[in-house]
């Protein structure tokens, strides 16, 4: 991991057991988080009151948006990259990757290897 990786991550996960161990895999490479948040409208609210940089969705949130409407307004509203994990990828999910989604950025990837 970059020792200049300084981007702040929200996560939203309602697994307490998950949150947690990701928290810790974040905390052990120094990098800053928010949350766990269980729910799309805490989420959104969160992410226009802190400016994360990058948010993992790690289990489908509460609420009126699915994982994938979650990530594309987080996109929208405010840039930020999303990461979608398992069961996270496979909700609301119809077989393509919509336009707007970037799996591929450079702090996407800093950040899967961060989670390993």
């Amino acid at each position: 991991m970059p020792e200049n990786f300084t981007e702040t991550v929200l996560l939203v996960c309602s697994d307490e057991v998950r949150a947690s161990d990701i928290l810790a895999k974040l905390f052990d490479k120094g990098i800053d988080a928010i949350g766990p948040v269980k729910d799309s409208a805490t989420a959104i609210a969160l992410a226009g009151q802190k400016a994360p940089t990058l948010a993992i969705i790690a289990r489908p949130p509460a609420g009126r948006r699915n994982a994938w409407q979650l990530a594309r307004a987080l996109v929208s509203n405010w840039g930020i990259a999303p990461l979608l994990l398992d069961t996270a990828r496979k909700d609301g999910w119809d077989g393509t990757d919509p336009s707007w989604w970037r799996p591929g950025s450079g702090q996407l990837a800093r950040l899967k290897a961060a989670l390993g």
